[in-house]
């Protein structure tokens, strides 16, 4: 409740801080400020989700979010596309292509060399942009004029229009990240939390009793057996069920963050 009081009145804060800094001398570094916090607020969540409920630490984060904003830099800049929903839809499908690069060979590899991998991708992303590869990044000078066309009658160039932009989208994300982490996804952040590939299994001679949390996967599942086969099939488990029922029974990062989240 103290939470949701908290959240209350910071909302009502930020909702308001434009008009009660209209006419100030300071009013646009305010909102300059507070508009970059929005945008690492994005960042935020973005590595919270990542690393405190599916479990996957990542040192090339910034991967992703600096993929997204130099394509829609070029586009703008070189491409001359100043259409911003087609900008935003462009930058987040380059952003989800770094994401499936990088995650297709992070998934291939153990718990400790995952760092090292986000790193390089990071690092190599990194070069690239610096070799301003056919003039398109233009090195460490960055894009000058980043400016897309006004949508709706909003002009992004105006100070309190972008603000409540950001603010808008800050909102929609936080929004979109609590449906993804509520507690009946707990299941599928726990499956791309063990990332296949490098899932590890819960020794066979390990007792429920060691392992922390929940052990209920076991008896769920043969209730499913009991209705579909009857008593016989649910009683008696292949070799293979048995070592997936087990390799399940560990808690996972989701399943903590999920479980601390709702109490």
């Amino acid at each position: 409740m103290r939470s949701r009081a908290l959240v209350a009145v910071l909302a009502l804060v930020v909702l308001t801080l434009p008009v009660a800094l209209a006419g100030t001398h300071y009013a646009t570094y305010v909102e300059h400020v507070v508009v970059q916090m929005m945008i690492l607020g994005l960042y935020a969540m973005a590595w919270d989700f990542l690393n405190g409920y599916v479990g996957m630490f990542s040192f090339g984060h910034a991967a992703f979010f600096g993929a997204g904003a130099y394509a829609a830099g070029i586009l703008i800049v070189r491409g001359g596309v100043t259409f911003a929903p087609a900008v935003v839809l462009l930058a987040l499908a380059a952003s989800v292509l770094v994401g499936l690069g990088v995650g297709f060979l992070a998934s291939r590899v153990g718990s400790v060399a995952v760092f090292l991998v986000t790193f390089a991708c990071a690092e190599a992303l990194y070069l690239v942009v610096l070799s301003d590869p056919r003039g398109l990044t233009a090195g460490d000078n960055g894009l000058p004029g980043v400016v897309p066309a006004p949508v709706l009658g909003l002009a992004f160039t105006h100070q309190v229009s972008f603000y409540y932009v950001a603010l808008a989208v800050l909102a929609l994300s936080f929004v979109a990240r609590e449906g993804m982490t509520a507690e009946r996804n707990a299941a599928v952040l726990e499956v791309a939390g063990h990332g296949g590939l490098t899932a590890r299994r819960v020794p066979a001679d390990q007792e429920a009793g060691e392992i922390p949390g929940r052990v209920i996967a076991r008896e769920r599942r043969v209730e499913r057996r009991g209705r579909r086969h009857g008593p016989d099939r649910a009683a008696v488990q292949q070799p293979h069920d048995r070592a997936q029922d087990e390799s399940e029974e560990t808690e996972s990062p989701a399943q903590r963050a999920v479980e601390e989240r709702h109490g």
